[in-house]
C-alpha cells in the first residue's frame, strides 16, 4: 500500500531537496515500525497470508525500512529533490479489508509524527539477513499483538478490537479443528499442511 502525505497547498511532506525521505517521513516510518506487529493483523488477516512471509520472497521477514528495497516490510520510492517521494507499506495481502489497512496505517504513521519517534538505520543490504524484529508468523501471533495494543485500543475503540480479535481466533479455531477431523498428523505434517490447504481453499477462495 502506497501512501503520501501532502499539505493543503499541494507540498509533499515525504519529500526533501537533501534527503530520503524527509524527517516528517522518517517520523511516519518509525509509527508504522513501532506498531507493525498489531497492525499485521489488519494487514494480513488470513492465515493463509502469513506463507508469504518468507525469506527471499518479496515479501517482508522482518520489522525494518529501507529506500527501494522489496524486501523491506516499510519501502521508500523516491529520492533526494523527487517531489514524488512517497512510503509503501508491504504488509499487505490482497484479502485485507482496505478500510482497516489504510486506517491501521495511518494510525500509526501519525503516532510516529505526533511523536516525532525515529527510527532504526535505514536496511542498506541484505532486509532478510538483517536483526529487526521479525514479524508475526502466524495469524495467532499477529492477533495476539493486536489484542495486547493499548494504541490500537485507543484509536479503534476498545470494543472493536476485542471483536475483530475475537472473530480472527474463531477463524483459527475452526482451521486447527478441521486439521484435527482429517486426522492428518499435526500441523508441520505432511497431512496437516494438506489438511490445512484444503480448509484455506474452501474458506477463503470463493469469499475473496
Amino acid at each position: 500500500m502506497h501512501c503520501s502525505l501532502t499539505t493543503h497547498e499541494g507540498a509533499n511532506v515525504f519529500a526533501d531537496e537533501h534527503r530520503t525521505p524527509s524527517r516528517n517521513g522518517l517520523h511516519y516510518i518509525a509509527g508504522q515500525l513501532r506498531h507493525a506487529a498489531a497492525l499485521t493483523a489488519f494487514a494480513t488477516p488470513t492465515a493463509n497470508g502469513y506463507g508469504r512471509y518468507r525469506p527471499y520472497s518479496f515479501a517482508p521477514w522482518r520489522i525494518g525500512w529501507s529506500v527501494d528495497n522489496r524486501g523491506s516490510a516499510i519501502r521508500v520510492v523516491g529520492g533526494p529533490g523527487d517531489t514524488g517521494t512517497h512510503v509503501e507499506n508491504r504488509l499487505g495481502e490482497p484479502c485485507a479489508n482496505p478500510y482497516l489497512y489504510m486506517a491501521a496505517d495511518l494510525a500509526a504513521g501519525r503516532d510516529g509524527m505526533t511523536r516525532a519517534v525515529q527510527p532504526p538505520p535505514a536496511e542498506t543490504s541484505d532486509p532478510y539477513a538483517g536483526e529487526s524484529r521479525l514479524l508475526p508468523r502466524t495469524l495467532a501471533e499477529a492477533v495476539s499483538a493486536l489484542e495486547e495494543s493499548d494504541f490500537y485500543r485507543g484509536e479503534f475503540g476498545d470494543r472493536f478490537v476485542s471483536y475483530y480479535v475475537k472473530m480472527r481466533r474463531c477463524e483459527i479455531a475452526r482451521r486447527q479443528e478441521a486439521i484435527r477431523a482429517a486426522g492428518a498428523g499435526g500441523e508441520g505434517s505432511a497431512g496437516g499442511k494438506a489438511a490445512a490447504e484444503d480448509w484455506e481453499m474452501r474458506e477463503y477462495f470463493e469469499f475473496f
